[in-house]
């Protein structure tokens, strides 16, 4: 029947329009965007005003509408035209021309698929080694300062994982902060899996200050607890003794108790050296057998 052809008819209609705006939410548009596109589109190079468009598009608020069509200007699919009545101070907005649009679009594209082709040539071998070896810092990328504490490691065959510098005060109330993360040889103790290394610098002599020291031992601590307490359920931290270099040193034993095993294991500990007006922490993580 007429009524049946018809039926089927605006059907058809209503999907191909629907694969003509989903296939330029492709073409660089937002639903809405490719809604109004398509729908000036239909008027040709005569375009339209804004009233008419809200009447093809209720759905679509009259501010959002003109904010949608900013956007489309912008990107160059819409032209915006003054009335040629003079009395009518309306602005018509007229849909680019789809080939030129489309033309702007495979250029862009090629653009960044050229832009993506040198970042790959230039840096995808870097990442590479970075993601088959983990990050690992070179004897050139370290600042200058700490290259002659860090010479004879790298020689002898320690990784640096990473670098942290902080210049001015920081936590621990020193003027200059170092931060080192670094892996010991594999010919070493497979139970410590990171060492490392913080320094910080102080204007005066801190060595027998224990009003300085007692400060930045509770600010470790509390670094400490802060960085590792999504991982445990409880810590426990305690003070300790270290001997290096013929000298007895303080230092921080940490346990805290495995979510898993609800076991207190002992996972690093750390030295404190206070010499002149520097503070070195030594550190090392300690591997734990699944």
């Amino acid at each position: 029947t007429r009524f049946k052809y018809h039926k089927n008819y605006v059907l058809n209609m209503v999907e191909t329009e629907n694969t003509l705006i989903g296939s330029l939410q492709k073409m660089d548009l937002n639903y809405e965007e490719a809604q109004i596109y398509f729908n000036l589109l239909k008027y040709g190079q005569s375009g339209t005003i804004v009233r008419k468009l809200r009447e093809d598009l209720p759905f679509i608020e009259r501010t959002t509408l003109y904010s949608i069509l900013r956007r489309l200007i912008e990107k160059s699919c819409v032209k915006e035209a003054s009335s040629s009545n003079k009395s009518q101070k309306l602005k018509t907005f007229i849909a680019t021309d789809p080939a030129d649009y489309f033309n702007k679009i495979f250029s862009k594209k090629k653009q960044e698929f050229e832009e993506l082709q040198e970042i790959k040539m230039n840096v995808l071998d870097n990442l590479q080694k970075i993601y088959n070896r983990g990050l690992e810092l070179s004897y050139e990328d370290l600042d200058a300062y700490i290259l002659p504490y860090f010479q004879s490691l790298i020689e002898n065959g320690w990784k640096i994982k990473s670098q942290k510098i902080n210049k001015g005060i920081n936590i621990l109330g020193g003027e200059m902060y170092y931060e080192y993360q670094t892996q010991p040889p594999n010919n070493l103790e497979k139970k410590i899996e990171t060492v490392g290394l913080i320094i910080s610098i102080y204007d005066s002599n801190i060595e027998n200050d224990d009003i300085t020291l007692k400060f930045v031992t509770k600010q470790i601590k509390k670094n400490i607890k802060g960085l590792h307490q999504a991982d445990f359920n409880k810590f426990d931290i305690s003070d300790g003794q270290e001997e290096l270099f013929g000298k007895t040193f303080p230092s921080i034993i940490i346990k805290a108790r495995e979510k898993k095993s609800n076991n207190y294991l002992e996972f690093g500990k750390m030295a404190i050296l206070p010499i002149k007006n520097k503070v070195f922490f030594i550190w090392e993580e300690i591997i734990h057998d699944k």
